[in-house]
């Protein structure tokens, strides 16, 4: 197409055409292998078809930069970059510049949108398919300079000097997800597979772009592990809330590249404003680590501890390891690796967990708020009616409803009338003595 042909296109679209007039133009298909997009996307012409064209696309870029440019001259209301205030009034002026135009690469466009609306109105024109364009990628850092990888329905290769040394990489598109990240706004996050060939194993990236013009924003760091690459689970790749987050499975010591990984990790990270930073790594299968001293003791246990669990159970339960240890030949009390203090856990030899033990230094308290210190006085008043005095040193609350029968907290009381420690749960086993004494 001639410089000419374009100049009558910005001409006419800069011109404010009276009702009854036509302006004849070039078609779209015609003048879209060289006008570049801030005259095809900007002048009413057919913005959805004209930017699906690469030459157009690769052109925005300069566009933007006008924009930019043109927004800091003095004196004069930007309008998408022009420097021309809407309507009429810049008429003269819009003429004069448009014999000046020059295609491509003009930085004259005449749309009516404001020079801080430019880029956002072209940008949303732009429908990125993401199964169907060209990616930079170093296979998780075979090589140090991202080679460029075109994909066609989410499938593509990768050949030549900037691959490594390797034949060709065979590149698949696993998952594309969007989201909102501070700073960054709008994203979209593609992971790939590389497989490097000829080999018998295959890598995996995870980059993110911005979802308006496709521009590559940043990728998640190459995870540095002594064992085989870990493998991100791609259905659970997401943004939420601002972080970028997916399941990853890492191998561990016993594992082999063909048993393949069985720890599997949340991991999550954060755009910091220059880069994405892991922020955590947490083990699926490890759940958070309950702190039993901030619960309280009941007949039927503590915190997530219910009598009747397993040690195994009781692990899993709290997050926590409760190591073997010595008792008698009914039971044994284990304390919790990490603590509190003062917690016993009474286990029977058939490893059922049947008593929470609770003495010196302690503060834990049954869930009537009832602790060591707690008086002779303060227990009457508190289970008034449900209370039985085996003896002067004991006091054993026995709770009324069928659905505690049979489970018991016996408190042993100090020379000063007050709680030294006290257990709670099976009556048979709630008795406030080591496992294995008298």
């Amino acid at each position: 197409m001639t410089r000419s042909v374009c100049r009558s296109i910005a001409l006419a679209a800069a011109l404010v055409v009276p009702a009854g007039l036509s302006v004849s133009l070039p078609s779209a298909a015609a003048v879209a292998a060289t006008c570049p997009v801030h005259f095809l996307g900007l002048h009413g012409l057919n913005e959805e078809s004209d930017l699906h064209s690469p030459p157009i696309n690769a052109t925005w870029k300069t566009f933007e930069s006008a924009v930019a440019a043109k927004a800091d001259q003095p004196k004069r209301d930007p309008i998408c970059g022009t420097g021309y205030r809407a309507g009429t009034l810049d008429l003269t002026r819009r003429t004069v510049d448009a014999l000046n135009v020059k295609c491509p690469g003009s930085p004259h466009c005449y749309s009516g949108q404001s020079t801080t609306q430019g880029g956002q109105f072209l940008a949303s024109r732009v429908n990125t398919d993401w199964n169907n364009r060209t990616y930079h990628l170093t296979c998780d850092d075979i090589v140090s300079k991202a080679a460029p990888v075109t994909v066609r329905n989410g499938k593509g290769t990768a050949r030549g000097s900037g691959i490594g040394d390797y034949e060709r990489w065979q590149v698949q598109i696993q998952r594309i997800t969007r989201g909102t990240v501070p700073r960054l706004g709008d994203v979209t996050a593609v992971l790939f597979s590389c497989s490097p060939q000829p080999s018998n194993f295959s890598l995996q990236e995870l980059r993110v772009y911005r979802t308006t013009d496709g521009r590559e924003v940043g990728r998640t760091p190459t995870f540095q592990v002594a064992e085989l690459p870990p493998q991100y689970q791609p259905d659970t790749v997401r943004i939420i809330r601002g972080l970028l987050l997916t399941d990853v499975k890492f191998y561990g010591s016993g594992d082999t590249h063909a048993t393949g990984p069985s720890i599997l990790r949340h991991v999550t990270w954060r755009w910091d404003g220059s880069q994405f930073v892991k922020q955590s790594e947490i083990d699926a299968g490890k759940p958070k680590r309950t702190d039993l001293s901030t619960h309280r003791v009941t007949v039927n246990g503590i915190g997530p501890l219910r009598l009747g669990m397993s040690r195994s159970e009781a692990e899993q339960a709290i997050g926590a390891r409760i190591p073997e240890g010595p008792g008698g030949p009914d039971c044994k009390d284990l304390s919790i690796e990490g603590g509190p203090d003062g917690l016993l856990l009474r286990f029977s030899n058939d490893d059922r967990l049947v008593a929470v033990y609770v003495l010196s230094p302690s503060s834990i308290s049954t869930a009537s708020g009832i602790h060591r210190g707690s008086t002779r006085a303060e227990i009457l008043a508190t289970y008034a009616g449900e209370i039985q005095e085996p003896s002067t040193d004991e006091l054993v609350f026995t709770p009324s409803g069928a659905q505690f029968q049979g489970k018991v907290i016996t408190f042993a009381m100090d020379d000063n009338g007050e709680v030294d420690r006290f257990i709670a749960g099976e009556e048979e086993f709630a008795v406030p003595l080591p496992c294995g004494s008298d």
